[in-house]
């Protein structure tokens, strides 16, 4: 499992992720938007420059900014 802040989440031109725009709000200094990836998850992001609707984006995030979660949960002790 991995996990990223929206915040760190953003349009990058080599981002790993590709995603279509659902809908996209300005919020004073940048927009945020969630996005459906190919498998149908979906992202929440942060952009600096105006998205819309319907636009695909390739997003990304700084590698120190990412979370991952083993798979396996840990075993219960009885």
């Amino acid at each position: 499992m991995v996990a990223i802040r929206p915040d760190d989440l953003t349009p990058r031109s080599n981002g790993p992720i590709r995603a279509r725009v659902i809908s996209a709000e300005y919020r004073g200094r940048d927009f945020y938007g969630i996005a459906s990836a190919a498998g149908g998850q979906e992202l929440f992001f942060r952009s600096e420059h105006k998205v819309a609707a319907g636009e695909e984006l390739a997003l990304g995030a700084d590698p120190a900014r990412v979370l991952i979660y083993p798979n396996e949960a840990p075993p219960v002790k009885a």
